[in-house]
């Protein structure tokens, strides 16, 4: 026995699919963008792994961030930001850079904090030649 599906159920069909599939590419971006703690970098061709952590002990704050460059990578630049969050906003209220050409590059600070919401904010630039890529991670974010 022969069923004929009728345009509108086709189309209702059809309509679902691109809604799922629509979903799930938006939840994907949003999760990549705002995961916080290290990360293992599948879609970069000179990064092979990123991560940044924040821990506070008293009144002093410590700043981390550890990169791992491919082989195939000249150097990489680091820009890591300790923020707090005020009226709703990330404000940096000390900056820390590194260059290097290892392979392996660790960078740790320290700074005296007061009450409040805190993360680290790390920005890696990495350069091959006259190519470069960049990525943004975030710490976990702390109360003080």
């Amino acid at each position: 026995m022969k069923k004929n599906v009728s345009r509108g159920a086709l189309f209702a069909i059809c309509f679902m699919l691109v809604v799922v599939l629509s979903g799930t590419v938006a939840v994907y971006a949003v999760d990549v963008e705002h995961q916080a703690g290290e990360k293992i970098i599948d879609e970069y061709e000179y990064i092979s792994s990123a991560s940044t952590n924040l821990s506070i002990s008293g009144d002093m704050a410590t700043a981390s961030a550890k990169i791992t460059r491919e082989s195939s990578a000249d150097r990489v630049k680091i820009t890591m930001n300790l923020q707090q969050k005020k009226d709703n906003e990330w404000n940096t209220v000390k900056s820390w850079g590194k260059n290097s050409s290892s392979r392996v590059t660790y960078i740790e600070k320290t700074k005296t904090v007061s009450g409040g919401l805190y993360r680290v904010y790390t920005k890696v630039i990495t350069y091959t030649g006259d190519d470069s890529e960049t990525i943004k991670i975030y710490s976990k974010t702390k109360k003080h």
